[in-house]
């Protein structure tokens, strides 16, 4: 009895057992990104290929700056920096060995990228939206397209994945109490499986309106694009008939280069106009789903009028800041308030004085009532190696006594004219002995700040 029950033991023991090795590398296989996992599977496979072909089974620093070298010769740099990632994520994976952390691998992919400019679909202006919008329905699919693709900021996929069932139809009441339609559109499926929702208004409501009354009633794909050709065809739109949509609409506007308007061509052009407009960096990831600030960034186009906006700004303010400091009213204010400033101790002064109150007040600045008479040219003596400044040939007559320059200086600097004056001057006066060109010296020279000689 016992021998048998231990027998059964040992059969069920043996049943029981598990690979948990092989378990565990299926669940890591699992984790890379489910859309895009083949892709990643045969990067890898091509890097262990390239390994047994130059019969080598350990991984190394070196290894890998050659592989990626010889990789270099082939491929672009994007395209460097792409391999680079899947081989790192699937490494880690597999081996929990992260090979992100060799600083010359990074090295060498950064000095890759250095004078590499990405080509980037070009981005219809608004007017060209809008004369679009005006052709004749038998570009309506396209119309549509054009309407979604730019307000949603959808990519090509996101345009060939909506269901008929994402589009919802909705009336509301406007601020002049005014109904309105609206139609709202569920994006569910993205290529980061973050889905966000926009909504279409206005005109634009009348197009889509239309496209959707004109789907034959018969029709049974649940997807929201089909043909139209002046009437609905029973046949959805694939993913290259839209992709080539923006090159279409180009080539209808007469536009230069019109093979530059890709199917990415929508989504840059939604985040470039909404950027013209003067929206935030919180409504612009909003609208394409951005996470990062540098990818929302690349899908702006560098365009004339976002660089004619900063200036303005610039000129605006600065120009209204200028103005302000040469209003006569408010520099007589300026002057007053500093003529009169009172610095006033702090508490921990104030306990250790007896917890008295007290203050200092500044004494006025010295200053020539014929100041702002003198003509800028003469403001100051500019001197050269041989022909100094002599305080009685070489200055200037028409500028006052008190303020003449001289050693020969070539800064700036008015002067008081007196010793007594000088201590009241604000910053103070430093005073030290300088030598003239012709190696004579003079003493207690006032400078103002800093040293010139």
């Amino acid at each position: 009895m016992s021998s048998s029950d231990d027998s059964d033991d040992d059969r069920d023991g043996d049943e029981l057992l598990r690979d948990f090795e092989a378990e565990g590398q299926a669940i890591k296989d699992s984790l890379l990104p489910i859309k895009s996992a083949a892709r990643y599977q045969a990067t890898y496979d091509k890097f262990i290929k390239w390994m047994s072909q130059n019969k080598t089974a350990e991984l190394t620093k070196d290894l890998l700056l050659v592989y990626f070298t010889e990789l270099a010769m082939k491929k672009k740099a994007p395209s460097l920096w792409s391999d680079y990632s899947m081989i790192r994520s699937v490494v880690n994976l597999k081996y929990n060995f992260d090979i992100g952390n060799y600083v010359n691998l990074k090295s060498l992919l950064r000095n890759n990228m250095k004078g590499y400019e990405a080509k980037k679909s070009r981005v219809f202006t608004w007017a060209q939206f809008q004369t679009f919008l005006q052709s004749d329905n038998f570009y309506l699919a396209m119309k549509v397209l054009l309407i979604r693709g730019i307000f949603g900021a959808l990519r090509t996929c996101e345009m060939t994945n909506l269901r008929v069932q994402d589009v919802q139809r909705i009336t509301t009441v406007n601020e002049k109490q005014e109904e309105q339609m609206l139609f709202v559109f569920s994006i569910e499926n993205t290529k980061t499986y973050h889905p966000r929702k926009f909504v279409v208004g206005r005109e634009y409501v009348k197009v889509i309106d239309f496209y959707i009354k004109a789907r034959p009633d018969d029709f049974a794909e649940d997807r929201f694009f089909y043909r139209y050709e002046k009437k609905g065809i029973r046949q959805v739109l694939g993913k290259n008939w839209i992709r080539a949509v923006p090159k279409t609409i180009a080539e209808y506007l007469n536009l230069n280069d019109p093979h530059q308007y890709t199917g990415h061509c929508f989504r840059r052009t939604a985040a470039t106009l909404l950027a013209e407009t003067g929206a935030n960096e919180m409504m612009l990831k909003e609208l394409g789903g951005w996470k990062s600030t540098a990818v929302m960034q690349g899908y702006i186009q560098d365009s004339f009028f976002s660089k004619v906006q900063l200036f303005e700004k610039f000129d605006g303010s600065i120009g209204f800041r200028s103005a302000q400091i040469n209003t006569p009213a408010l520099r007589d204010n300026q002057s007053e308030r500093a003529t009169h400033h009172v610095v006033k101790t702090s508490k921990k002064s104030i306990a250790t004085k007896n917890k008295k109150s007290t203050s200092k007040v500044m004494e006025p600045m010295v200053e020539d009532p014929s100041f702002d008479e003198w003509p800028s040219e003469n403001f100051s003596t500019e001197a050269t190696a041989g022909t100094p400044c002599d305080s009685t040939d070489q200055q200037s007559p028409e500028l006052p006594a008190s303020r003449q320059n001289p050693i020969g200086l070539t800064k700036k600097v008015p002067f008081a004219e007196n010793n007594n004056e000088l201590n009241q001057l604000e910053p103070p006066v430093k005073m030290k002995k300088y030598e003239d060109v012709n190696g004579s010296s003079s003493e207690n020279v006032p400078v103002r700040g800093t040293n010139i000689g």
